[in-house]
């Protein structure tokens, strides 16, 4: 059992009248990320979008991380994770249909 001492959670989300298809065909092609994410100056991808697939992205102020494909359900969610020293970072990108 993991001790919840050292687990965190944050949520959050946003509503759009985009139609999910369409929503999900920009989050799977990660070429397109920077398009939608002003986080985003650049983007490397060592793979195709599939779960293992490792990417590096790059801030607009020059900081580079690598993650790494974790989940990714055709159409619903994809997620990726960031391992630091001791830790991880989930992320999940869900539709809701």
């Amino acid at each position: 059992m993991e001790d919840s001492r050292f687990m965190w959670e944050y949520e959050y989300s946003a509503e759009t009248d985009v139609d999910p298809e369409a929503l999900w065909r920009s989050w799977s092609d990660p070429d397109r990320w920077p398009e939608w994410n002003p986080g985003i100056e650049s983007f490397e991808l060592d793979g195709p979008f599939a779960v293992g697939t490792t990417f590096r992205m790059t801030s607009p102020e020059g900081d580079t991380v690598e993650l790494r494909f974790v989940e990714i359900i055709e159409g619903r969610l994809w997620a990726d994770v960031f391992t630091g020293e001791g830790f991880e970072i989930r992320t999940d990108h869900r539709t809701r249909r």
